[in-house]
């Protein structure tokens, strides 16, 4: 992943805060002043990004660049909430395996065949 992906996802994933030059460059292992020269450089790509003297960096909400890192920040949420999903309905399923009557349909024979 580029440098430049790294800080869209930093600042993408802090979207509603200010995100200190110190901090971005701690994380990613580079120096603030190659911090200044990137975010720049998004900024005349099309990226909407305030900059604050004692804040940082802040990605604002308006910004409508699509980039990979957002992409994958929203797919990584999306999953995690069909994997809670599916873990529910496994403990409802499993529940109903154990508490279900003979008759039903065959619903234990169904069970046991998983």
């Amino acid at each position: 992943m580029s440098t430049k992906n790294k800080i869209i996802g930093l600042l993408e994933q802090n979207r509603s805060s200010y995100v200190s030059g110190q901090e971005l460059a701690d994380q990613i292992g580079i120096s603030r002043a190659a911090i200044w020269k990137i975010i720049n450089q998004l900024k005349q790509e099309g990226y909407e990004i305030d900059s604050s003297n004692g804040k940082g960096y802040l990605l604002k909400d308006s910004n409508d660049i699509l980039s990979e890192e957002a992409i994958r920040l929203h797919l990584d949420s999306s999953l995690q909430k069909k994997q809670n999903h599916r873990k529910k309905f496994a403990g409802v399923n499993e529940h109903f395996c154990k508490n279900s009557w003979h008759g039903i349909g065959g619903a234990r024979n169904r069970c046991r065949r998983q």
